[in-house]
């Protein structure tokens, strides 16, 4: 039998706490943001080929929240390199708390306002949408025990993914768009361990300080005017 005093625990306890955390108090959240930052950056580094008279837009946030799930939940360790690498994480982050803190600042709006069929400005402002950022992250797969229940359940509660199972069965266009995949052709499912991961970050605004948001519609041709010489 060990016995040890109050005083002892506590200093085993205290010269025991930088092997164990992994970031300075306070830091999970920024390191989480932080991360997202560096991937977007390197995203934007690869869309540089993007020819100059087009727009290009990266927002990363729903990807790094996958990611981040399947870091934190993967015994992979090669896998937790190559993650950790590419978000500036590190091989083993501290990421669940601050990943539900992130989503519960981007919850989706709960309701859609009435529609209104009047034009004045009054019925403008009642057919405005609600203003919100959102995330959504499914796992589409086959089978009933494909995934752990040790990931589907931290993915669910701390990073948000939802979790689709078509049981023995491919997955049918119903299934992909539920989802949440829109995208061109169809992905194979076709393994047992096959899944489908459906990453999108979602924005509903009606553009608060653009010249034309509150604007009434009219149709007419659309020109961009030149300046008078004189």
């Amino acid at each position: 039998m060990i016995k040890l005093s109050l005083g002892s625990l506590v200093l085993i306890l205290v010269t025991s706490l930088p092997s164990i955390a992994q970031e300075e108090f306070g830091q999970a959240l920024p390191n989480l943001l932080r991360g997202n930052e560096q991937f977007g950056r390197k995203l934007l580094l690869l869309a540089t080929g993007t020819p100059p008279e087009r727009n290009v837009v990266i927002s990363p946030l729903s990807l790094t929240l996958i990611f981040a799930a399947l870091q934190t939940n993967s015994a992979d360790g090669p896998m937790r390199t190559e993650i950790g690498n590419a978000l500036g994480w590190g091989e083993y982050p501290d990421l669940s708390v601050p990943a539900r803190m992130l989503l519960v600042a981007l919850e989706k709006p709960k309701r859609v306002p009435p529609p209104s069929k009047s034009k004045t400005l009054t019925g403008l402002l009642s057919r405005r949408p609600l203003e919100g950022a959102w995330i959504t992250n499914t796992v589409l797969y086959r089978g009933t025990d494909t995934l752990s229940a040790g990931f589907v359940g931290n993915a669910r509660v701390y990073y948000g993914v939802n979790f689709k199972s078509t049981g023995e069965a491919h997955p049918s266009a119903a299934d992909l768009k539920t989802a949440g995949h829109f995208g061109t052709g169809l992905p194979v499912i076709s393994a047992q361990d096959d899944v489908l991961i459906s990453s999108g970050a979602h924005l509903q605004t009606a553009w608060s300080g653009n010249t034309f948001s509150m604007s009434l519609p009219r149709k007419a041709g659309f020109r961009i005017g030149k300046a008078d010489a004189g």
